[in-house]
């Protein structure tokens, strides 16, 4: 009898053990699964005439001078092989940063309205060196009713055909916005020889000619 018994609480103690291992095996499996799948995002886009698609979603290129702040956790891989990351501070079901050839690109969900200045809403503007020195912060304007004044002057009446031919300083302004935190959009300003200042979207070529108001605050 003590034998039988013996044998019972032997093979009791075996299948515990077993179950212990099986449940430490799935454990450190799933635990191995999350580890990839958080580095090697499973949800696979399409590229599609410049836009990307996932399932239901559809998303536009934005402007080429808007970029992002700080890039997040890698979000999705194209079918055409590159990257696609989250930007800290936005929603992924609203923006993402697609990773091309080593240059940023920025997408916007087709649910939103197209990003523009005027639907952006800058609520700060930081001029600075045009060579992009990391150690330089330049100077920040947050004064609202200059950042408006410099945005009503970026029309269609302020447009000019070419930039004079003896500019004396060039810098880079960035616009930011409260509302979009994790992007930013740059023009360049430039000041002549004649105390002229112009504002130039670089990529889509087109400059204004605006007041000094952004003058008086370079050091």
């Amino acid at each position: 009898m003590q034998i039988q018994n013996l044998k019972r609480n032997i093979t009791i103690s075996a299948i515990s053990l077993l179950l212990i291992l099986a449940i430490v095996y799935i454990l450190f499996n799933t635990i191995h699964t999350s580890g990839i799948e958080s580095t090697n995002p499973a949800k696979k886009m399409v590229v599609l005439n410049e836009n990307l698609v996932y399932k239901h979603s559809l998303y536009t290129p934005i402007s080429a001078n808007a970029n992002a702040d700080i890039l997040g956790r890698e979000y999705a891989h194209t079918d055409t092989k590159s990257q696609v990351f989250e930007i800290v501070g936005e929603k992924s079901s609203d923006f993402l940063c697609l990773i091309k050839d080593g240059e940023e690109k920025l997408y916007q969900s087709q649910k939103n309205q197209p990003l523009s200045l005027s639907i952006f809403k800058p609520t700060s503007i930081r001029i600075y060196d045009y060579d992009g020195s990391v150690s330089d912060r330049g100077t920040f304007v947050k004064d609202q009713k200059v950042i408006d004044q410099v945005l009503r002057e970026l029309n269609t009446k302020n447009e000019v055909d070419s930039l004079p031919n003896s500019v004396q300083m060039i810098k880079q302004i960035q616009f930011s916005s409260s509302k979009y935190p994790g992007i930013n959009i740059l023009y360049q300003m430039e000041h002549d020889e004649n105390g002229n200042c112009f504002i130039t979207d670089s990529y889509s070529d087109t400059s204004w000619k605006i007041n000094n108001e952004l003058m008086e605050f370079i050091r």
